[in-house]
């Protein structure tokens, strides 16, 4: 007969070799090892007794069944094979407590809830280390896991919160930028409202524009590069009809005014009426397009002001005259009023003179107003007056860069002495050379010292435009058998004009002199001093100087 052993023994089969430490706990690592290693068994739990070595009657008692934990979720446990060993025949009796304790285990209804035990016999048993040792790794699972699901959500959240934010923000702009374009276009279809071409509506335009308001916002509409170039150039349009209007208002106020002169010539002193016939010269510059009416009434105010400036001219010059202390001033007046008559005698100025009214009315008074001068100009210009006015030098100094010459051969200024060269023999040209450029004299005395080398000079005095014009002087030829005077003959000549009289005198007799020779009316009343020389002829002037008694006021 074999004997049975102890079940309990199939457990201790597993632990070390009996020895020193055969009683002592499994550690932690030898735990949790075997507690994988049951949870890979796929296979039913083994029955409650194994065959195991046989051990001594002394060994340790089975430990209670009541002690194992729950079995597994079977419902029940298969039966145990018989004994092929010795072993297998162990008495009943030792295995009834341990299958009277495990039947109720084996018959519990769920897995699900209660893992299989194992017995120290070799059944599934989880320690409580074991248990918090799993707890512990499934906590560090979850937290992984949770951090990782808390990770992963806030990136997603952050992800759609940028997302959200950029997309607001896009939106805002556009939101923004579609309000300013709105803004723009609005302002200008308010500005497009005005009737620019009423001098109202251009000056409303204008001063919306100016303002830059619409709807209490701003509009910068200049740097817009839509509405910027419209509104500017309705600007522009709008700027015109202000101006245009302008213009006008200022055409008539200003013909009104000169009316108002011609009107009451009488009462307005010559300045008055000075600058009433500036104004309407500037008034025909622009009344073409004022229409005809304007047209007329500047033409009417230019007959009459030109007619009353020459008057008020003359009467100032003579209430000046009455009194011998003013004689200077009066001779200033009538040169004025002088000019003012060949003006219109002469159609100069663009004076309109459709009729010939004003030609007419020019001659009549030139003549008056020429014999009333003259008279004031020899009561000034004595003969001891004359020699009492300082010579001046026409040879050198300012003087010497006043001379002009043209068509000339040559001409030059040398150490004081000029020289001028003709036009060459048989050209049919004059030429001539004249001082002062600038100023023009009208009383005065010269005294030239001169030579012709060859040919002919003639003199000239009050000399402007036109030599034909110009008071005319003596003719002097050298040589031949009309020769007045030899070659190379130095001759002195002082010349006087003063008013509408002419004198000039030889005080060395080579010539015959001439004393007041008269001036016509229709030759110039002021001038400068001139030489004509003709072809292949030369003279040399070695000494010129002036006594001036009276200049161009102008």
């Amino acid at each position: 007969m074999t004997t049975n052993e102890n079940p309990n023994d199939a457990s201790k089969s597993e632990r070390p070799s009996a020895g020193a430490g055969a009683n002592r706990p499994m550690s932690m690592k030898e735990r949790l090892l075997a507690e994988r290693k049951s949870q890979g068994e796929d296979a039913p739990p083994v029955p409650a007794s194994r065959p195991a070595a046989a051990k001594p009657a002394e060994s340790a008692p089975a430990k209670p069944a009541a002690s194992a934990k729950p079995a597994a979720a079977k419902p029940a446990a298969a039966p145990a094979p018989k004994a092929t060993s010795a072993r297998a025949a162990k008495p009943a009796a030792e295995d009834a407590p341990a299958r009277a304790t495990a039947k109720p285990a084996a018959a519990r209804p769920s897995a699900a809830r209660a893992k299989p035990a194992r017995d120290e016999g070799g059944g599934k048993v989880q320690h409580a280390d074991v248990q918090r040792e799993l707890n512990l790794l499934h906590q560090r699972e979850n937290k992984t896991m949770t951090i990782a699901w808390i990770a992963a959500g806030v990136l997603v959240l952050a992800t759609g919160i940028t997302y959200f934010v950029v997309e607001s923000k896009k939106k805002g702009e556009e939101a923004a930028r579609q309000a300013q374009i709105d803004l723009f276009l609005n302002f200008e279809k308010k500005a497009l409202t005005f009737d620019i071409e009423t001098e109202q509506g251009a000056r409303d335009f204008v001063d919306f524009l100016d303002k830059r308001q619409f709807e209490g916002q701003t509009v910068p509409w200049q740097g817009n590069d839509v509405v910027g170039p419209r509104l500017t150039q309705k600007l522009g349009n709008a700027n015109r009809t202000v101006q245009r209007e302008v213009d006008k208002t200022d055409f008539f106020d200003k013909l009104k005014q000169v009316e108002d002169v011609v009107q009451n010539a009488a009462s307005k002193s010559p300045d008055d009426v000075t600058q009433a016939r500036r104004k309407i010269k500037l008034l025909e510059e622009k009344m073409d397009q004022y229409g005809d009416d304007a047209k007329k009434r500047v033409a009417n105010c230019r007959l009459t002001i030109e007619k009353v400036y020459v008057e008020r001219l003359w009467q100032d010059a003579k209430d000046q005259a009455k009194d011998p202390a003013k004689l200077r001033s009066a001779l200033v007046s009538y040169a004025s009023a002088e000019d003012a008559c060949v003006t219109l005698f002469e159609k100069r100025g663009g004076v309109p003179d459709p009729t010939g009214d004003l030609q007419k009315f020019g001659g009549e008074k030139m003549k008056i107003i020429y014999d009333e001068s003259d008279a004031a100009a020899y009561q000034l210009f004595t003969a001891d007056t004359i020699n009492k006015t300082e010579w001046t030098d026409c040879l050198s100094g300012d003087f010497k860069e006043q001379w002009q010459s043209d068509q000339v051969g040559g001409f030059q200024i040398q150490n004081g002495v000029m020289q001028i060269v003709g036009p060459d023999a048989g050209s049919g040209k004059i030429g001539l050379a004249s001082v002062p450029k600038k100023i023009q004299w009208r009383d005065f005395q010269v005294e030239v010292e001169f030579e012709i080398v060859k040919g002919r000079a003639d003199f000239y005095f009050r000399l402007l435009r036109r030599a034909d014009s110009a008071v005319k002087g003596p003719e002097i030829v050298v040589g031949g058998d009309d020769g007045q005077l030899p070659p190379n003959k130095k001759v002195t000549m002082i010349a006087t004009c003063v008013g509408s009289k002419l004198s000039y005198t030889f005080p060395g007799g080579e010539l015959t002199d001439k004393t007041d020779e008269a001036i016509g009316w229709t030759r110039t009343r002021r001038g400068g001093f001139g030489l004509a020389v003709h072809p292949g002829s030369e003279i040399k002037v070695s000494k010129l100087k002036v006594r001036l008694l009276r200049v161009d006021p102008n």
